[in-house]
């Protein structure tokens, strides 16, 4: 942002306060090409999640949501229960930050639970869990 364009949301001391509070929040983003049904979406989270009307589920636009938590215990609830799905598609879940701005917002990993059947028992010692976990990356 230039100089100029960011004088224009420059605010004093008593705006500041006004401020919606994102702190326990959360950008997520449905990896579809697809449309899908938003309100059937923010009602099978609260359903997942098992957090009732009390989160704020926003559709902020090309399969973005804001959820927006009341404490960081539920917050943290969703994120290490990750990864979730709706309709077979995943959703990236990303901690809101301060300036963070629903055109540039970058998803830059999920975490993917693997299960490997039939692998013989030499194989299943924790050195070559690492050693696999490696060779798929961090």
């Amino acid at each position: 942002m230039k100089e100029e364009e960011a004088d224009l949301f420059a605010m004093d001391d008593s705006s500041k306060g006004k401020l919606e509070n994102c702190t326990y929040s959360l950008m997520g983003k449905v990896l579809t090409e697809k449309s899908f049904n938003k309100k059937a979406l923010r009602n099978t989270l609260r359903l997942m999640w098992n957090v009732g009307n009390e989160v704020k589920i926003e559709d902020v636009g090309d399969n973005l949501l804001l959820v927006k938590f009341q404490d960081e215990f539920q917050m943290r609830k969703v994120i290490d229960g990750d990864p979730w799905m709706f309709d077979n598609h995943l959703i990236l879940l990303r901690r809101w930050e301060q300036g963070m701005h629903v055109k540039i917002v970058v998803f830059q990993s999920v975490t993917i639970y693997i299960q490997i059947w039939g692998l013989p028992f030499k194989c299943r010692g924790k050195q070559i869990a690492e050693d696999m976990r490696r060779r798929m990356g961090d």
